[in-house]
């Protein structure tokens, strides 16, 4: 039993702070002291896992806090409380909920959490954050704001590009963001619109697309990110080559693994999320139709690869060491 809340930050430190369970600590803090210091320490996270984990604590939380307010703020005017958790039925005809001055949770809160859902493959994920890009779009010019290109309207651009991820409207969606990269008003920023279009091209897997965007996108860049976009060009160009091939040799195939382990790393270090994640699925991918293909037939390529420092960004994910095992075991 917890006495005092001294003890209780002791065991978010140990669990959250010290990596001893980062998402049970992230869960206990978020409960505990609310959204707005789990806002905070997100960033600590201290890996990709812990960072979608934690991220997805936080975007349930303001959207049940959303639906109760929502739920409590139409009780009121029609003395029953609504059925349902969809935020888009709740205000769907109930155009009387958002005055001037009305808003169900901190706005502050939204824009923060509404761009992580950015990172997400989760549908289920997907769906809430759209479900609080429409609650946006409904609130009054109080509590609009304007941010960086490609998201000068805040709500619309992440609904877009959300639904895309989603799998809907995704031609619209593209066409959406490409126009933004040669928007003028964006001139200062104008590598920022580029590589959030290639990013979701790589994500839809258009890797045809992507190529020429990625090299558009470093024409945009004169930054330090140079290096690791060119790296995503070259993925990009790898991967339409291995479409044009009916059967693949296992020594491609596995160079393509080692670049996207690379790419996977680079996307670390340019804090992208949801690519790291992309190009960690695609390494695992790979080095299965690696096998498959016979390549790791030979003891010795097990080894090398083993011993291969490439896939260091990928040794603690679960399924790599899955697979090294299955190596192993055959």
């Amino acid at each position: 039993m917890i006495d005092s809340d001294d003890q209780l930050d002791g065991i978010i430190e140990i669990a959250f702070g010290q990596g001893v369970h980062p998402r049970k600590g992230f869960e206990l803090l978020l409960k505990t002291h609310g959204i707005c210091r789990a806002i905070t320490f997100f960033g600590q996270c201290p890996d990709p896992k812990s960072r979608e984990q934690g991220a997805l604590l936080l975007l349930r939380a303001l959207h049940g806090e959303l639906v109760d307010n929502l739920k409590h703020a139409i009780s009121r005017t029609e003395g029953q409380r609504p059925d349902g958790n969809s935020v888009t039925d709740l205000i769907r005809g109930r155009d009387w909920l958002f005055g001037d001055f009305d808003s169900y949770v901190d706005i502050a809160h939204l824009t923060a959490i509404v761009p992580l859902a950015l990172d997400f493959t989760d549908p289920e994920a997907l769906q809430l954050a759209l479900e609080l890009c429409d609650y946006g779009t409904h609130l009054s010019t109080n509590f609009q704001y304007r941010t960086d290109p490609p998201f000068q309207d805040f709500y619309n651009d992440h609904a877009i590009y959300l639904r895309a991820l989603a799998g809907c409207e995704i031609d619209a969606a593209i066409g959406h963001f490409r126009g933004k990269v040669g928007d003028p008003t964006a001139a200062a920023t104008a590598a920022g619109p580029a590589q959030i279009l290639v990013l979701l091209l790589t994500r839809l897997k258009r890797y045809a697309e992507a190529s020429r965007d990625w090299q558009r996108a470093i024409d945009l860049d004169d930054g330090p990110a140079q290096d690791h976009l060119r790296l995503f060009l070259e993925v990009a160009r790898l991967e339409e080559k291995l479409k044009m091939l009916a059967k693949p040799r296992g020594q491609l195939l596995f160079a393509a693994a080692r670049l996207c382990a690379q790419a996977t790393s680079s996307a670390s270090a340019t804090k992208e999320s949801g690519l790291q994640k992309h190009y960690a699925k695609r390494t695992l991918d790979l080095l299965k139709q690696t096998r498959t293909a016979g390549y790791f037939s030979d003891e010795l390529r097990i080894q090398q690869f083993k011993k291969d420092s490439t896939f260091e960004p990928l040794r603690q994910n679960e399924k790599f060491q899955a697979f090294v095992k299955s190596l192993e075991a055959q």
